[in-house]
């Protein structure tokens, strides 16, 4: 689980390294259908290729990087969603793409360094876990090994297959209430900004604060059907900007930019306080099972060879 983490913040990394490579090119005065043919030839990265060559083909750079040429995983999946919708918001409202892609980048730079932080945190707990998950069956096997009958004490009474059918189940539950403490830690709520930088994307095109917010709401049910909404934040934002006479855009990345700091805080407190929560399986669950498993067969063949010898 762990490297499927690390592999996934490394996907991403890579996807805001192309991005900035993107938006390099696009500084440089080359249009956008070249830079990504030069990229697709380069051929170091798959999604790059995937672009070019559909570029190449007359199609559509948005239609390419939602479809991509290879299965990435679902946050990776979504990543190049949030591209793609700021790339369409971009071209429709006339933004500067450049500017845009580097937004896209640090945003995608510090979704990585947050799944790195948590991939971190969790690791402590996470192999302490799935160590203690088979104390059980060290516990059978330790029985064995001392010359203890411990599978036949098991199988050959109804209370034997009582402590073996428990031990399994406790056992199982353990694992899966593991799993599930695990995979709580790591989930996010995606990136809950994402509506606001594609607001201020919009708003440095040019376009008006009405015209802005239908292209950010048609990105979104486009691109992110499963988008946060932040519907009374960008009206608060906006209200300010009235009130103080200022540009909004600022206003909205300050905003973006703190609701990222608040979502990676959250991901490293739900994972450091993971150690804890895992003590609730282990003292419920493993250990239950470690004693019927371990200590209750030993338990029943020296209570047994004892009767035998009277």
């Amino acid at each position: 689980m762990r490297s499927d983490r690390a592999a996934r913040s490394l996907a991403i990394d890579g996807l805001a390294i192309l991005a900035d490579t993107v938006a390099t090119l696009l500084e440089a005065g080359i249009v956008p259908e070249v830079a990504w043919a030069y990229l697709a030839e380069a051929g170091n990265d798959p999604l790059a290729v995937a672009v070019g060559r559909a570029v190449a083909r007359g199609e559509s750079v948005v239609a390419a990087i939602v479809h991509g040429g290879d299965a990435p995983s679902r946050r990776v999946k979504e990543a190049r969603a949030v591209l793609a919708a700021a790339w369409w918001v971009a071209s429709e409202s006339g933004a500067p793409l450049a500017a845009c892609l580097r937004a896209c980048a640090d945003s995608f730079r510090g979704q990585g360094d947050t799944e790195r932080d948590i991939a971190v945190a969790l690791a402590g707990p996470v192999l302490t876990a799935r160590m203690v998950s088979i104390l059980p069956l060290v516990g059978l096997l330790f029985g064995a090994v001392l010359g203890f009958d411990t599978v036949g004490a098991l199988t050959g009474s109804p209370v034997g297959w009582g402590l073996l059918i428990g031990g399994v189940l406790l056992m199982g539950l353990g694992a899966a209430w593991n799993r599930m403490l695990v995979r709580r830690a790591t989930q996010t709520n995606g990136d809950r900004a994402i509506e606001l930088e594609l607001l201020s994307v919009a708003l440095s095109g040019g376009a008006a604060i009405a015209v802005a917010r239908e292209l950010v709401a048609e990105a979104t049910r486009r691109f992110l059907p499963g988008g946060a909404e932040a519907g009374s934040t960008v009206d608060h934002v906006l209200q300010l900007s009235a009130r103080a006479g200022i540009p909004a855009g600022g206003l909205l990345r300050s905003e973006a930019d703190r609701r990222r700091r608040e979502s990676r805080s959250a991901g490293q407190t739900a994972a450091s306080t993971l150690a804890v929560r895992l003590m609730l399986p282990l003292g419920l669950c493993v250990l239950p099972s470690f004693m019927f498993l371990g200590v209750a067969p030993l338990v029943l063949v020296i209570v047994s060879s004892t009767f035998a010898t009277l």
